[in-house]
């Protein structure tokens, strides 16, 4: 629980630099829903907090490095520089090898992320969420 907590903390306060900060791009998925930086850069954070503190748990997101490679250069360029710049630690080794990374395997215990919830609203300034949970055996 305490890991979790955690997590999100940093998320949240990574998701209002970012929004802050005016490095916020934002584009649509090819089925049209809207997605941020902060998505990709969000699920790049958890990915990696899980490796330091639980090596080969698995992890499904919303956002995912397959869903960042349909996307212009540009729009990855936007993301690795939110990356050097709120997230200069582990994470920017880290970027390219994600975004082409084959997704883990959901097995029947795993961690689940949104890392925006109601992006539309986020992208405006309102209120959104950040969903992190972990299913165990499938409950």
């Amino acid at each position: 629980m305490a890991f979790a907590i955690e997590t999100v903390r940093e998320l949240c306060a990574v998701a209002e630099e970012v929004r802050t900060h005016g490095r916020l791009w934002n584009g649509n998925k090819p089925d049209g829903s809207l997605v941020t930086t902060m998505d990709f850069l969000g699920t790049l954070i958890a990915t990696q907090r899980l490796e330091e503190k639980y090596p080969g748990a698995s992890l499904w997101s919303e956002e995912d490095g397959r869903v960042l490679r349909q996307f212009p250069g540009s729009a990855r360029k936007s993301v690795a520089d939110a990356v050097h710049h709120f997230a200069p630690r582990a994470y920017t080794n880290r970027l390219e090898r994600w975004i082409h990374a084959t997704p883990a395997v959901v097995s029947p215990s795993y961690w689940g992320l949104d890392p925006i919830d109601v992006t539309a609203e986020y992208v405006r300034g309102g209120a959104y969420s950040v969903n992190f949970f972990y299913v165990e055996n499938g409950i």
